[in-house]
């Protein structure tokens, strides 16, 4: 399958990948992190509110997030590997976007979930072990993701080192624009409705 190593070995998972040319592959790692991130949005928004609707609308919010947009920055990213000079495209964009994305999302669903859950007991120093519990499942879905970017980037779209890392720089700091704008948008429209 090549996701099996990602979750040890993103190098190894990417080589496998870009062996089988499975878009579809990509496509359905892609959309196991939108469930992923739904599950856990889903499961805070639950709990945090009592109130089922809400729960359904953020978990629709955080897959169509994932997913749609994931889609998108493929496409994107394909792009912008071509424009510094990389061989590939959508199915190396996707490629990549999967198996960055796959760890952090799991990862994210289990730091989301798993404090959402204690917090139902109402046990203070539960709801802080939980909390210092998640700190190392954050740091893996998090390093082992950037390591899934650079190892994408560098050997999906046949590129040197230094390429595949001003490639991953270059999405990093689109990607925090664009969560920036989305921020704003919303504080902005939040604020306007207030008053």
């Amino acid at each position: 399958m090549g996701a099996g190593s990602l979750f040890t070995d993103p190098m190894q998972a990417v080589m496998q990948a870009k062996a089988s040319r499975s878009t579809g592959l990509s496509v359905a790692l892609l959309l196991l992190s939108g469930i992923f991130l739904a599950i856990g949005m889903g499961v805070d928004a639950g709990v945090s509110t009592r109130d089922a609707v809400y729960a359904t609308i953020m978990a629709a919010m955080a897959f169509v997030g994932v997913f749609i947009y994931g889609l998108i920055l493929s496409a994107l990213v394909g792009s912008a590997m071509k424009s510094l000079g990389g061989s590939g495209g959508f199915f190396e964009g996707v490629t990549t976007v999967a198996y960055t994305s796959f760890l952090p999302s799991l990862a994210a669903m289990i730091a989301i979930t798993i404090p959402a859950l204690v917090s139902l007991a109402d046990n203070t120093m539960a709801i802080r072990a939980a909390g210092f519990a998640i700190v190392p499942i954050i740091m893996w879905g998090t390093v082992l993701g950037l390591a899934a970017l650079f190892s994408s980037m560098r050997g999906l779209f046949q590129v040197d080192s230094v390429t595949a890392l001003s490639g991953a720089i270059i999405v990093l700091i689109g990607g925090g624009i664009v969560v920036f704008a989305l921020q704003r948008a919303l504080l902005g429209f939040i604020l306007s409705s207030m008053w």
